[in-house]
Order: C-alpha cells, then structure tokens, then sequence
C-alpha cells in the first residue's frame, strides 16, 4: 500500500486506463488533475485545470477504453479533454 500525497484539498475521483496500468490520473477540490507513476509512486505532472465555484474544483475524471483520452469534469461547469500517453497529459477545453 502507498500514500501518494500532492492534492491541498480533498481528492474526488481516480481513473485508471487498461491501456496505461501504471498511470494513475486523479483530480480533487484543489481544481487541479495529478497524474502519478505507480510503480515509482510519484506525481510526474499537476495541471491546474478548473476553477473553485463553492469550495469544490476538479470533480470527476474518466478515461476512454481504447484511446489514451481522459476527460475532467470541474464545478467551474467546464470539461477538459487531454491526451494521455502515460507521462504528461495534454489537451483542451471544451
């Protein structure tokens, strides 16, 4: 078991692609999306993706089954759509 701590707020939600097994992508009420190595157990990238709107920021995230897309969801009503190869993800606003 690791502690993979990084977030200043609480973490909402945690994604992991069957395409990227030792990627782990996390988002939480800080606004921002954390992707992690897990077999090294560190952060390799932070995106400050979404806006505070009452106390709560980045509220969900997903990845695509067969791509390497993930998508977060914020309370600042946005939708983020990144590519994700493993390491850094990058992407747009949708």
């Amino acid at each position: 078991m690791a502690t993979l701590p990084a977030h200043t707020d609480g973490v909402c939600a945690l994604a992991i692609s069957t395409l990227l097994p030792d990627s782990l992508a996390s988002v939480g009420h800080d606004g921002s999306l954390r992707v992690w190595d897990l077999v090294s157990e560190v952060s390799v990238q932070e995106l400050s993706l979404h806006r505070q709107n009452r106390d709560s920021g980045a509220l969900g995230v997903a990845v695509h089954a067969k791509e390497r897309l993930l998508v977060t969801a914020g309370a600042d009503a946005a939708i983020r759509v990144l590519t994700w190869s493993g390491g850094p993800a990058t992407g747009s606003s949708k």
